[in-house]
């Protein structure tokens, strides 16, 4: 069960049992809940509190969007510069083929930590062994003699294409942490607990209400399920393709 299911499982259980809670003190009934001005404020406390919770689900949902949609494009843009540094590296001649294997060998194994084939493997983002790898490329790249000046340009091309392999690189592991805030789910979750123990209050104890309660704070939960796998876009249901990268390196190896 991924981090996500359980996060979501815990304000489902905090957003139910809030509401349970609500019709529990609703079957006790107080005098003061009878009284109409406490219903007032009550409702007025509710709705400005689920204005609050709304905003910051909001924000959240933009946050963990924006987030999928970065790494999502550097991704492709490394599938790019890969298939361009290949590119340049045929074209220079065949003095390339080791530096071209070498790249390719590379960048199959990071595909392979990074999108592990078994479901319950962790995404590995940094291994100490590819980072010697892509600087021998580098090495062997600025160790070409160009013979003319296109073979020059080339090779000055190929350099910088591989900076931005190794930026990109770095680039990714350096962004696989979270963007979205502990403190942002604590709150929010308190304020839909707290929302929910108002709505059993007043609400009739039959299996309609229930099941409407239970269904509405499953929606949530499911909705925070969707915000932290795409906080998260290397595993879980919502998770990048690696497929521009794979589909480059088929296109390598039927490029010799």
């Amino acid at each position: 069960m991924t981090d996500s299911v359980v996060t979501a499982l815990i304000g489902l259980a905090g957003a139910f049992g809030g509401a349970l809670a609500g019709i529990g003190i609703n079957a006790i009934r107080p005098e003061v809940m009878t009284c109409a001005e406490t219903k007032d404020v009550v409702k007025a406390a509710t709705g400005m509190l689920s204005l609050l919770a709304a905003l910051v689900l909001g924000l959240l949902l933009s946050s963990a969007k924006n987030s999928f949609d970065t790494k999502n494009r550097e991704v492709q843009e490394f599938a790019a510069n890969l298939a361009l540094f290949d590119s340049l590296l045929r074209d220079y001649g065949p003095e390339t083929k080791t530096a071209r294997q070498l790249m390719a060998a590379a960048t199959t194994t990071k595909i392979h930590l990074i999108w592990p084939e078994t479901a319950s493997a962790e995404p590995v983002m940094f291994d100490p062994r590819l980072i010697g790898r892509f600087e021998a490329i580098q090495g062997m790249v600025l160790g070409l003699t160009p013979q003319n000046d296109t073979q020059g340009w080339l090779q000055s091309r190929a350099l910088q294409i591989s900076g931005d392999i190794d930026h990109e690189r770095w680039l990714l592991g350096a962004q696989s942490g979270s963007s979205i805030q502990p403190a942002f789910l604590y709150v929010l979750f308190f304020w839909i607990t707290v929302l929910f123990i108002s709505f059993g209050m007043f609400a009739r104890r039959n299996i309609v209400t229930l099941t409407a309660l239970f269904v509405c704070a499953a929606s949530i939960s499911a909705a925070m399920v969707l915000i932290l796998d795409m906080d998260q876009p290397f595993g879980g249901v919502i998770a990048i393709s690696p497929e521009p990268v794979l589909h480059v390196l088929r296109l390598i190896a039927a490029t010799p």
